[in-house]
Formats: structure tokens, C-alpha cells, sequence
């Protein structure tokens, strides 16, 4: 990150994504920073919905816009997707901020039909908002337009666009899963994965897309 000392930031706290040109990093003092190339989502938590960099005259290079997410504590781990991200704070809570398309953010707003996306303005948040109803968190994963979460009681929590929710949720706000106690989530758009309190992996593929029925199934990963 051009402006910041990498001897500083955390790089096994990192997350990038090359389809929006952005990155953020937890760094030493629990800052969330992010750059962005050019980006009208908020992906930078600071409050500013759009971010664009410019180029240097004088270096000859391409300086990205940055910014530090204003979150009410310092953060324990950050998790990017394409468009969001979401930050665990020290303290346990989940803040979560960008494009809300689909409810990946989880606060509750409203989510477009599927295949709408394109046809409408962006809905973003560009500070951090709590998802709605969720506890403190344990870990944190996102994907696409979807975010996963442990909680403290070791249940799986998951929001947005994601076929690992039934299908009669809205998505808009965290829905409990139907998964082993989890001590930590990692997820695809169809698929999620938990590591068990008894050390088991245990993977969750979602239902088929755009199906109007639950057709999960799940697995565990075996020596």
C-alpha cells in the first residue's frame, strides 16, 4: 500500500480483490486501511461513497485513493469480498460496509430480485453498519455479495446472495444454518465450509441457483 509502512501491516489479516481494484489491511493498531483505483461504493468505510485515484506527474505512477474505515474500536480481522467488506472488532462485534446489493451487509436493507442488479442504482453504505440481530463473532468470511459469520455460541450465521441460505429467507439480515458448532467459516458463493470444535471439516454445498427449494447437501473432509 503506497502510503502506509509495510513493516506495519499484518499480512495474514489481508484481503484484495482485482475485480473493483481495491485492498484493505488490518494493520498493527487494528486500523482497517484500504486503496481503491477508482470505486462509487463506499469501499473504503470513511464516508466517502465515491473514490477515484489519479496519476502522479512527477513519479509517473498511478497513486490509488485511501482511506481508513471509521469503525468504533480497533478490528481483530477483515474480510473483503467484490464490492463489501466486513470488519471483526476487537471486542467481538461485526461492522460491515460497501455495496449492499443483495443484503451482504446484513443491517436489513432491501434486496434487489435476482438479475436486477444491473438495472439498478448501487445501494451502498460507505461507514460501517451492524448487521441486524447478530451477536459477537468468533470469525468472519465473505464472498461475492454474502458474508458468513461465527458467533460466540459457536453457531454459523449467513447473509446476502448465497444459495447456503434457505430459501425462504430474505437474506437482508443474518440467518441461523443449520451446521455443527463451528469455532471458524470459510465460503464460496454456492458453498461453505466450517472447522468443528472437535476439529472436523465439515462443507455445506447450497441449493441449485435460482431453485426455489432447499436441496443442501454436506460432507466432511476425512484423513
Amino acid at each position: 500500500m503506497s502510503a502506509y509502512d509495510v513493516k506495519s501491516i499484518r499480512a495474514r489479516a489481508a484481503g484484495w480483490n482485482m475485480d473493483r481494484y481495491y485492498a484493505c489491511v488490518l494493520d498493527d493498531k487494528g486500523a482497517v486501511q484500504c486503496q481503491v483505483n477508482d470505486s462509487d461504493v463506499g469501499i473504503l468505510g470513511d464516508g466517502r461513497v465515491a473514490a477515484k485515484g489519479a496519476f502522479d506527474t512527477k513519479t509517473k505512477r498511478f497513486v490509488m485513493a485511501e482511506g481508513t474505515a471509521v469503525l468504533p474500536g480497533p478490528a481483530a480481522q477483515v474480510a473483503a469480498a467484490v464490492a463489501h467488506v466486513c470488519a471483526r472488532l476487537q471486542t467481538g462485534e461485526l461492522r460491515c460496509w460497501g455495496e449492499d446489493l443483495y443484503g451482504a451487509l446484513g443491517n436489513g436493507g432491501p434486496r434487489l430480485p435476482q438479475g436486477a442488479a444491473e438495472n439498478e442504482p448501487a445501494r451502498v453504505s460507505a461507514t460501517p453498519v451492524a448487521p441486524v440481530g447478530l451477536g459477537k463473532v468468533l470469525d468472519v468470511a465473505a464472498s461475492r455479495s454474502a458474508t458468513c459469520a461465527v458467533d460466540e455460541a459457536n453457531s454459523v450465521w449467513c447473509w446476502g446472495q448465497t444459495s447456503v441460505i434457505p430459501a425462504s429467507a430474505t437474506g437482508q439480515t443474518p440467518v441461523r444454518l443449520d451446521l455443527p458448532k463451528a469455532t471458524s467459516v470459510a465460503m464460496s458463493h454456492a458453498a461453505i465450509c466450517i472447522l468443528t470444535q472437535n476439529g472436523e471439516v465439515v462443507c455445506q454445498r447450497g441449493r441449485a441457483p435460482g431453485s426455489p427449494k432447499d436441496r443442501k447437501s454436506s460432507f466432511r473432509l476425512t484423513e
